[in-house]
């Protein structure tokens, strides 16, 4: 046997064997390119995963404290009520937000804030036909809505107003007990209210709640401040502030008004005979028995002392007179009253009507009380 037939064969196997080394290597490097290739993916996947989890975490705060700084720096609850709504769309995604509140009495939700969409005018009764409002406020939960089409019918005018397509009704706590709901609507499609959402529109509601109940004490407060402690009456503050209101509606409706001045005759010497205690009941009943008198719209205000004004929307002097002559036969415990009248004229500022009235009182009193007279009318410019 010659040595090629010896050599070329164990070479041959050696190379054989080399290949299949250098197979098994180059598979083995492919394996772990992939696997390196596949972590990389999954590692650039979370990491776009945190980034974004990270930019709506920055969002969602930079909102909560949007609201927080609107909220501690606005005196106006309106506005306060406005920065809850913009920071719950901001942190839903959402083109609609609004804030629903009790009404007065209590029988219904009316719209305190809304952005997005118009909504004024709408009312969620708590009662009678249903609504998811009215099942967030009775239940305390929230309630989220898919499909508004599917489900349209309890909320349809809200729907068609704007034009959502999912809803998140949040109901507005105050210790425990709901006094509003804070609704966020999606035009598009959503399948469910992200985790994230819950906690987030948990403190917005909280602060919703700031909100109302900085509102009420506001109102009360505004209520404490224009009513006469004695009588319950409108005080001067409240009377100066409607007198224009109801001549600026008269001017637009093409109206007239009527102010008259009353005075209680010899007060003081009423008060210097029974004591001051007396006085101040003798104020009492004579303000409730001259407002049973008058219309609801009508305002009777304690002007000062014993002197009270009186606001007759829509009433010509002749009528004005009559109503206060009614009054004058009302005075209790056989007191009477001095009283003078105007009505307004034309371009006529509050001020110049006030005192046409006083004069006219004035001059009532002169002429020996226990009458009304009408205040002479104002010249008229050749």
């Amino acid at each position: 046997m010659s040595l090629n037939e010896l050599v070329y064969p164990a070479l041959g196997a050696c190379l054989v064997a080399v290949a299949i080394m250098l197979g098994s290597v180059l598979a083995g490097l492919l394996r772990r390119l992939r696997e390196s290739d596949e972590r990389y993916r999954v590692l650039a996947t979370e990491r776009r995963i945190v980034e974004r989890e990270l930019g709506q975490h920055a969002v969602d705060v930079g909102a909560l404290s949007e609201a927080m700084r609107a909220l501690a720096g606005s005196p106006n609850p309106s506005a306060a009520r406005t920065a809850v709504c913009e920071g719950a769309r901001t942190v839903a995604g959402a083109p609609v937000a609004a804030l629903l509140e009790l009404s007065g009495h209590g029988s219904g939700l009316t719209v305190a804030a809304a952005v997005g969409a118009k909504l004024s005018g709408m009312v969620w009764p708590l009662t009678g036909e249903p609504s998811r409002a009215a099942q967030a406020v009775t239940g305390a939960e929230p309630i989220f809505v898919g499909d508004a089409d599917r489900e349209g019918d309890l909320d349809r005018e809200f729907s068609g107003r704007t034009r959502a397509s999912s809803a998140l009704w949040h109901p507005v706590l105050h210790e425990g007990t709901a006094i509003g709901v804070l609704v966020v609507a999606w035009r598009r499609r959503v399948a469910e209210a992200s985790p994230r959402l819950a906690p987030l529109m948990d403190v917005l509601a909280a602060e919703a709640a700031v909100a109302i109940g900085r509102a009420e004490l506001l109102e009360r407060l505004g209520r404490i401040a224009r009513t006469d402690d004695l009588t319950g009456l409108p005080n001067r503050r409240a009377w100066e502030e409607e007198l224009p209101r109801e001549i600026a509606r008269a001017w637009r409706g093409d109206t007239t008004v009527c102010v008259a001045m009353i005075d209680l005759d010899r007060f003081k010497g009423y008060n210097d005979a029974r004591g001051h205690q007396a006085g101040d009941r003798l104020l009492k009943k004579t303000a409730a028995a001259w407002h049973s008198e008058l219309r609801p719209y009508d305002l009777l205000a304690r002007y000062g002392g014993e002197e009270f004004g009186l606001i007759l929307p829509g009433c010509g002097l002749a009528e004005a007179v009559g109503a206060v002559e009614r009054l004058r036969v009302a005075t209790p415990e056989e007191m009477s009253c001095s009283a003078g009248i105007a009505e307004w004229a034309r371009e006529e500022h509050p001020q110049a009507l006030v005192g046409r009235a006083d004069q006219a009182l004035y001059e009532a009193k002169r002429s020996g009380r226990n009458r009304t007279i009408p205040a002479r009318a104002v010249p008229t410019s050749a």
